[in-house]
């Protein structure tokens, strides 16, 4: 077996440095640029790290992009994956390049419970693009799968946004994997990112960047789900509609189906506000439409 000296000398001692102030975008130009999988990460003289092909995949596919619709790093998906018309393909076989389409996944598997996802997108971001945000966004909301969508003009450097604090780097709700959480969808409060095309739409805005749930008293048995949710206090109104999904429920499972009895009271005024039922789907999922919420706090009761 060759020697870890002898394939550097095939190689040649080259080796490509990024700056630790370069985009993302930036490294993977010089990746490309250099032919290359990976970069070195150097802040003046010192090194800080290596940054390559997998961080970016990683990156990119997290942000929710579709591998073939993003401008200008299709080229570095395709030196892991393969030419999409290579048509290579996992173990159960579907096609890789499905596979890491955030969109795709979600629609294909509407079943499967994901965590909760906060994320943004500049409608200027030409590394990207914008089209593959918004269809990743509809595939969230059409799924009822957790989600915070934030854009603007931020280019490649939009920044995602956190509930409640509004900050970018710490969630203050205890998202757990073993609890329930909601996903909201369709919120009155929510502004318009448009068809795809980068003209189209809101400039900047946010979808349910003012819903929040409280996880300590939350209700997960077999016969009823509860959860206290509400709006921040930052909300341009005092009250919005939304729809909820029950999602990730441990002993909450109801048939397919069956109709369920729901309440929402409010914590504000210690009253009942809104009274219903609906019907489980084919997947096992309950959706309470239009519920009122306040920044007084409400109480989601659905039950057998």
């Amino acid at each position: 077996m060759a020697t870890i000296e002898e394939i550097l000398t095939i190689k040649g001692p080259d080796v490509v440095i990024a700056p630790s102030t370069a985009t993302v975008y930036e490294a993977a130009r010089l990746m490309a640029d250099a032919n290359v999988g990976s970069v070195i990460v150097q802040d003046g003289e010192d090194v800080l790290g290596i940054f390559t092909e997998r961080d970016l995949l990683q990156r990119v596919v997290a942000a929710g992009n579709d591998p073939a619709k993003t401008p200008q790093f299709k080229g570095s998906y395709a030196r892991v994956y393969g030419e999409p018309d290579w048509g290579v393909k996992f173990q159960d076989g579907t096609a890789v390049w499905d596979h890491f389409n955030d969109a795709w996944y979600l629609r294909r598997y509407p079943d499967k419970e994901i965590g909760f996802i906060t994320f943004s997108n500049g409608k200027n971001d030409g590394g990207i693009g914008w089209p593959q945000a918004v269809e990743f966004y509809r595939a969230l909301q059409d799924t009822r799968r957790p989600h915070l969508f934030v854009w603007g003009q931020g280019g490649h450097g939009q920044r995602a946004t956190m509930p409640v604090s509004l900050g970018e780097r710490v969630l203050p709700i205890d998202v757990r994997t073993d609890q329930t959480l909601p996903a909201f969808a369709h919120c009155s409060l929510d502004d318009n990112p448009g068809s795809g095309d980068p003209k189209d739409g809101d400039a900047k805005g946010q979808v349910n960047l003012y819903l929040y749930w409280e996880t300590a008293d939350i209700a997960d048995a077999p016969e009823r789900w509860e959860m206290t949710v509400g709006l921040i206090d930052k909300a341009p109104r005092d009250e919005c509609t939304v729809d909820l999904t029950p999602r990730r429920c441990r002993k909450f499972k109801p048939k397919p189906g069956q109709m369920l009895k729901w309440t929402n009271a409010s914590l504000r005024d210690n009253r009942e506000i809104q009274t219903g039922s609906a019907k489980v789907d084919k997947w096992g999922l309950v959706t309470i439409e239009k519920l009122r919420v306040a920044k007084g706090r409400n109480r989601i009761r659905v039950s057998r």
